[in-house]
C-alpha cells in the first residue's frame, strides 16, 4: 500500500487500510444531530436510532478487522498506543460499571447511552485519514443539525411538531423577563437547552468554515449563511441563557485566535474558561437581586453542585467508583422536595457516574486537547478547523461546566466525535509542522 495516498495520519490511520467503514461515521453523525428515542414495547428499555446504528456499526468493525490481515492484539496496541487518555477513560468507565452494578442498576442505562460515543470515537480514528473525509463527517454534522434548524423552526412558529417525549422541566421554561414561554425551539431533543448545545458547535463550525472558506464552495457559502441564519434564530427560541453566552464568547474567540501567538493560545483559552464561567456565575446573581428573579436558577445550579459534592463524599465507594445515583436524589430531594439523578454540572456528573478518577481523566482529555490545539493552526487561515476545535473545547464546555451534557446519546456522541477528530488533526498537524 502507498501509503503516502492518506497523508501523515499515524500508523492506526494507514496501517489498517482495510478497514473502509468511514461512510458509517458520516450516518452515525448524523444520527446524533437528529436523534429520536423509541420503546419497542411497553416496560421494556429505549433505544435510539443511533444506539442501534452503533450497535450494528462496532459488529462491522469487529467481523472486518477480524478477517482482516492483521491481529486484534496488534489493533488493539496500535489503537491504545494513540488514543491512550480516551481509552484510559474508557476502560475506569467500564471498571466503574462492573463495580456500580452492585450498589445500583442505574448504571447501565447511563453507560449503554455512552456506548454509541465509544464506538464513534473508534470509527473515526481507524477509518477517517484524509482531510476530505473530515470534511465530509463535518457536513455531516451540518446536515443534521439542519434538519434539526428547520424542525426548531416550525416548532417556534406553531408551538406544535415536537418529536418524542418532552422533558417535564421544559414546561418550566422562562425568557429573560420571567415569563414561561411554550414556543420553544428543541429539534429532536427532549429539552431546548440539549437543542443548545447542538446548535453552539454548529454555529462555531459555520462561523469557521465562512471566515476561512473552508469548502470553497460559493454555493456552499451561500448555504451556511441559510444555516447559520437557522440557527442562530433556534438558539434564540431555546432561551438557554447560558449557551447563547458561550456561542458569542466562542466566535469571538474563533476570529481572534489566529491572531494570537500560539505560546498564548493555552493560557487565553483556560482564561476565558474560568473568567467566563465565573462572570456568568456573579452577572446571573446581580441581575437576580436587582433585575429578575428568572435568573434565580444559577443559584438553584450552586445547591445542587453542592449537592454533588456531598453526594461524593457521602461514600468513598461513590466517590472512586460512582453510581451515586440514590445519594444525589437524597440531597436534592432535601432542597428542592424533588428528586433529581444528577447535579446540572457535566463534570461533577463524571464524578457521580462513573467517580472521581472519571471526572478526572476527562479534564485530562479535555484540557490536554486544548493545549495541543493551541500549538496548531500555523499561519493563518491554513488549518481553521484547529482554531474551530480549539474555540469548541473553550465554549462547549464552558457551558458544559452550567450543564448536564454528558446525559443521553447526542451530546456525548458529539463530545467524543469532537475528540476523535481532535486527535486526527493535531497528528496531521504535527507531521506539518516537522
Amino acid at each position: 500500500m502507498n501509503t503516502a495516498t492518506y497523508g501523515p495520519w499515524g500508523k492506526i490511520f494507514y496501517k489498517y487500510s482495510e478497514i473502509r467503514l468511514d461512510w458509517l461515521v458520516w450516518v452515525l453523525m448524523f444520527l446524533a444531530t437528529v436523534d429520536y428515542r423509541f420503546r419497542l414495547l411497553k416496560g421494556m428499555p429505549s433505544f435510539t436510532v443511533t444506539e442501534v446504528c452503533s450497535y450494528a456499526a462496532a459488529l462491522l468493525l469487529i467481523g472486518v478487522i477480524s478477517l482482516g490481515d492483521t491481529p486484534w492484539t496488534v489493533y488493539t496496541r496500535d489503537l491504545y498506543s494513540e488514543n491512550r487518555q480516551v481509552l484510559r477513560y474508557f476502560a475506569w468507565v467500564l471498571v466503574a460499571c462492573v463495580v456500580g452494578v452492585a450498589r445500583s442498576k442505574d448504571i447501565v442505562p447511563v453507560v449503554k447511552d455512552l456506548f454509541p460515543a465509544f464506538v464513534l470515537y473508534v470509527l473515526i480514528v481507524s477509518t477517517v485519514r484524509t482531510s476530505d473525509q473530515i470534511r465530509r463527517v463535518l457536513i455531516a454534522f451540518l446536515a443534521g443539525v439542519g434538519v434539526n434548524a428547520v424542525l426548531g423552526v416550525f416548532q417556534v412558529m406553531t408551538n406544535g411538531f415536537y418529536i418524542g417525549e418532552m422533558h417535564e422541566i421544559t414546561l418550566l421554561k422562562t425568557d429573560q423577563y420571567g415569563n414561561i414561554v411554550d414556543h420553544l425551539a428543541m429539534g429532536f431533543m427532549a429539552h431546548s437547552n440539549g437543542l443548545s448545545l447542538i446548535l453552539l458547535p454548529a454555529i462555531l463550525l459555520i462561523t469557521a468554515a465562512l471566515r476561512f472558506n473552508y469548502f470553497r464552495s460559493r454555493s456552499m457559502n451561500g448555504v451556511l449563511l441559510i444555516l447559520l441564519f437557522l440557527t442562530g434564530f433556534d438558539l434564540y427560541n431555546t432561551y438557554a441563557k447560558g449557551a447563547m453566552g458561550w456561542t458569542a464568547i466562542g466566535v469571538l474567540l474563533l476570529l481572534v485566535a489566529p491572531r494570537i501567538r500560539s505560546r498564548w493560545r493555552f493560557p487565553v483559552g483556560v482564561g476565558v474558561l474560568i473568567l467566563g464561567g465565573g462572570s456568568f456565575i456573579a452577572i446571573s446573581i446581580w441581575l437576580f437581586f436587582h433585575y429578575s428573579e428568572t435568573f434565580g436558577t444559577t443559584l438553584g445550579r450552586i445547591e445542587l453542585w453542592n449537592a454533588g459534592v456531598m453526594a461524593l463524599l457521602s461514600d468513598p465507594w461513590v466517590f472512586l467508583f460512582g453510581s451515586g445515583f440514590a445519594e444525589i436524589k437524597d440531597y436534592t430531594f432535601s432542597l428542592f422536595a424533588y428528586p433529581l439523578d444528577h447535579a446540572h454540572n457535566g463534570f461533577l456528573n463524571q464524578a457521580i457516574n462513573y467517580g472521581v478518577p472519571a471526572m478526572i481523566l476527562f479534564l485530562i482529555i479535555v484540557f490536554s486537547n486544548m493545549r495541543n490545539l493551541a500549538r496548531g493552526g500555523g499561519e493563518e487561515g491554513r488549518n481553521p478547523i484547529i482554531y474551530f476545535l480549539f474555540a469548541l473545547h473553550v465554549a462547549f464546555f464552558g457551558e458544559y461546566f452550567f450543564e448536564p451534557a454528558q446525559q443521553g446519546v447526542s451530546l456525548q456522541s458529539m463530545t467524543f466525535a469532537m475528540f476523535a477528530i481532535t486527535t486526527i488533526l493535531l497528528r496531521g498537524e504535527e507531521e506539518t509542522l516537522e
